[in-house]
């Protein structure tokens, strides 16, 4: 939001821009739609008048989603959305966009590193790897029992508040191979300690595992049972 918001253009300007560029309302209904969006987003109407400068990150943020809402989407794509707030704004704009999704009847594709932020706002949960997806599932079922080694690898990783949770990561080995070179095979298999020779030569497609979700591994139910 620090980078996306016209300095030059109060938020009205902004949010009219949207309305009138994508034909979503007549000239005499913007002032109605202007209202409405500022509802819908917790901020006052002066907020209308005003310019970026004169409001925090987390406003800014609304803001940002208030444009996004104006062209009344089926789906919205948060692309990592509270990275540059601090923690107590992230949780005030992650718990906005959940009651936006129950009140409008959203999809959010959620795009984000923090795993504690995926799992507190997803209902199904894709693990990407160089650009391809290698386990899609129910956020609980995944989060409880990970089956691609990488998830494995990437939710052991995350900080514990169980002071006997010592020594269970799982430490990968070798460099992050150059998504423009990517490796023959899987392309997990440079840094997976299960790999088999398959690994290096078969691409593994995403299947379904049964009582689980779906993995693109050659050998996740031996490592499930490992």
């Amino acid at each position: 939001p620090y980078s996306s918001l016209n300095p030059r253009m109060t938020t009205g300007q902004i949010l009219t821009e949207a309305l009138k560029v994508h034909e979503m309302c007549q000239d005499a209904e913007v002032p109605g739609r202007l209202a409405a969006l500022m509802d819908l987003v917790q901020l006052p109407q002066d907020a209308l008048e005003k310019y970026p400068h004169e409001f925090s990150g987390g406003q800014r943020q609304r803001i940002a989603i208030a444009r996004a809402l104006a062209v009344e989407p089926e789906v919205l794509i948060a692309d990592e959305l509270v990275s540059a707030l601090d923690v107590s704004v992230q949780a005030q704009i992650v718990n906005l966009l959940l009651d936006l999704q129950e009140r409008l009847g959203l999809t959010i594709l959620f795009v984000a590193h923090d795993l504690r932020l995926v799992r507190h706002v997803s209902n199904r949960v894709a693990v990407i790897y160089l650009g391809r997806i290698v386990e899609l599932g129910d956020s609980e079922t995944l989060f409880a029992r990970p089956s691609h080694p990488y998830s494995q690898a990437l939710l052991s990783a995350a900080p514990s508040l169980d002071p006997d949770d010592k020594g269970r990561k799982i430490h990968l080995e070798g460099e992050l191979p150059s998504p423009l070179d990517i490796p023959p095979g899987c392309p997990f298999h440079v840094r997976c300690r299960h790999k088999t020779p398959k690994c290096t030569t078969e691409l593994p497609e995403l299947r379904h595992i049964e009582r689980r979700g779906q993995v693109a591994c050659h050998h996740a139910e031996e490592i499930e049972n490992a």
